[in-house]
């Protein structure tokens, strides 16, 4: 038996490509954890409007007033109606009586889903949730 030195020839080619290949491998594992770690904190932390103030026009023939909506994350804080003019309020005397029940209702439930419109005035109920609504659906997140 002979003792012989054993001796292992590294081509500097293959030790510059192992290492970048270990590197990469490190880099990948990094990067994947960390993005499903933070894929997992936003699913709890899902808000359901996007926070700000949101408005809509109606027009009811020559004149026009503005429903204004206010939102948080989660809920509808005010709805309110500016800038309804006198003549509107005569020629349509159910709309700010039928907006102040739309507005109970939404602001018990948090959402436009359960409103009823009172009998009495169901079309102007049913065009002012309509714009709501509408309202409603441009405050949430998608």
């Amino acid at each position: 038996m002979s003792k012989s030195p054993k001796f292992m020839v590294l081509h500097l080619m293959e030790l510059i490509y192992s290492v970048i290949l270990i590197a990469f491998v490190i880099i990948l594992i990094v990067f994947l954890f960390n993005y499903f770690k933070k894929s997992d904190t936003k699913k709890s932390k899902e808000s359901m409007y996007i926070p700000g103030v949101y408005t809509s026009q109606i027009s009811l023939g020559n004149s026009s007033f503005e429903i204004k909506m206010v939102f948080d994350e989660n809920h509808i804080n005010d709805l309110t109606i500016n800038n309804v003019s006198d003549s509107v309020s005569a020629m349509y005397p159910l709309l700010l009586p039928t907006f102040d029940e739309i507005t109970k209702q939404i602001l018990k439930n948090n959402s436009t889903e359960t409103v009823s419109c009172p009998d009495s005035s169901r079309y102007t109920g049913q065009l002012l949730l309509n714009h709501i609504s509408a309202l409603e659906e441009s405050a949430k997140n998608h």
